[in-house]
């Protein structure tokens, strides 16, 4: 028989740090965000692959439902007529019921219905796995393309203020206070920001198209209206044991069933050595003319009992190549565990290292501002060169789009560690989905 699976993570030390929030099922309305959920819930109901996944769970549902039917006995309807053509013609008519059934003396058939069983299982954790990876996917170009938004705006803010200073600057051109290389250093600035803009409109074109296709929508004139602001992180959700995630995370389970269905294909490969036993059963009439066919009814029960003498190795072959199958998924299976554990730690350890990025930024910006106007004071005053001030201006206007930045892959990397803890749902029936389309 079959070795014994051994799948413990039971001495895994506890994650890094955790929080104390539940995540929900549907994990992206901790960000409060209707417009995001609305997204969501257009993407599982209309995403095409998401769709096909689908279908590959009804096709293995559809398959195990199909193995199971070897348990009953075939049961065959059958109608002949023939006809000898020689110096004595005759005719001769069948008709009846033929049942055959294959009796599972070792468990062999049963063994390759649970297989299946749980090869299905796997494929429903698949299915649950495409609905996480879509959800994420739509929160992440969410996000995106609302961090795109606020750049465009922050850099229009930005265009104006240096065309402002470009003005003044020119004005003080004109009674000479002002060196002309200066006026063309503003210039520069101010051309290099409005190449940035049209680098980010090009972003929130892309986003928008992405977005589209995501939602099961041809990305021909989608034009979508994001949040003003991204969300405020919400509070840190609880990692729970390594166990837990073991038994939560769909992608884990879905490798858990493969290993438990190999290992059923390899218990029917040993059982196939045995002998098998075959039932037939048949009600027939028989006559030499049409009229007479349901007169005279014949009943016949046989049995039969075939044992595996010589194959060539091909049973020893099929054992082999079970047991190197299981192997192989057992391998798979501690990979992905170990990967999962690993998705956890990293999203934590990203979480809290852009946090203090975060801060980091936020003082720096506070002294780029007070250093820009002490700077700008002096030079209008004579004091500083106008090189200096453009230095200043530039490295506070790209902090103050680097927080954007920051501040949005922090929501990603928030995201990453729901897409790492979350479990399975459903992607169509769960309570919150109908909630949504109440709405």
């Amino acid at each position: 028989m079959a070795e014994k699976i051994n799948l413990s993570f039971k001495d895994t030390p506890d994650f890094s740090s955790s929080g104390e929030a539940i995540i929900p099922d549907a994990w992206w309305t901790s960000f409060n965000d209707p417009t995001l959920n609305a997204h969501i819930n257009t993407a599982l109901n209309n995403n095409f692959s998401l769709a096909a996944a689908a279908q590959r769970l009804n096709a293995a549902r559809a398959i195990a439902v199909r193995e199971r039917s070897a348990l009953f006995p075939d049961i065959d309807l059958g109608a002949s007529a023939s006809r000898t053509i020689d110096d004595s013609p005759a005719s001769r008519f069948t008709f009846g019921p033929e049942a055959s059934y294959e009796a599972d003396l070792w468990g062999r058939i049963r063994a390759g219905i649970a297989a299946e069983d749980l090869r299905a299982k796997a494929q429903e954790q698949d299915y649950y796995t495409a609905a996480l990876v879509l959800s994420a996917d739509i929160a992440v170009t969410w996000m995106r393309l609302t961090e795109a938004y606020q750049q465009l705006a922050l850099l229009n803010e930005q265009i104006e203020v240096n065309e402002k200073t470009l003005k003044v600057l020119r004005g003080r051109f004109g009674i000479g206070l002002v060196r002309s290389e200066d006026i063309l250093r503003q210039q520069l600035l101010t051309e290099s920001l409005l190449e940035e803009r049209i680098s980010v409109e090009t972003d929130v074109q892309i986003l928008e198209h992405q977005l589209a296709v995501l939602r099961g929508e041809p990305p021909q004139g989608s034009i979508y209206s994001p949040a003003t602001a991204l969300p405020a992180l919400p509070p840190k959700p609880q990692t729970g044991l390594p166990i837990d995630l073991i038994q939560r995370r769909p992608d884990v389970q879905s490798a858990y069933f493969d290993i438990r269905a190999a290992d059923k294909d390899l218990a029917a490969a040993l059982r196939d050595r045995y002998p098998r036993l075959t039932l037939s059963a048949s009600y027939i009439s028989e006559a030499a003319s049409a009229g007479n066919l349901f007169s005279n009814w014949i009943t016949s029960i046989a049995g039969a009992l075939i044992a595996p003498v010589f194959d060539g190795g091909e049973r020893q072959a099929e054992i082999t190549r079970s047991q190197a199958r299981r192997a192989e998924l057992l391998n798979t299976y501690k990979q992905t565990v170990l990967e999962a554990f690993q998705d956890v730690e990293d999203a934590l350890t990203l979480e809290e290292q852009q946090l203090e990025r975060i801060e980091n930024l936020e003082r720096r910006l506070s002294i780029a501002r007070k250093t820009y106007k002490q700077i700008q004071t002096g030079y209008f005053n004579g004091v500083n060169d106008y090189l200096d001030t453009l230095n200043t201006l530039t490295d506070l206007q790209r902090t103050e789009r680097d927080i954007l930045s920051a501040r949005r892959i922090l929501i990603e990397y928030r995201i990453t560690l729901y897409r790492a803890l979350s479990g399975s749902f459903d992607p169509v029936n769960a309570p919150y989905q109908q909630e949504l389309n109440r709405e």
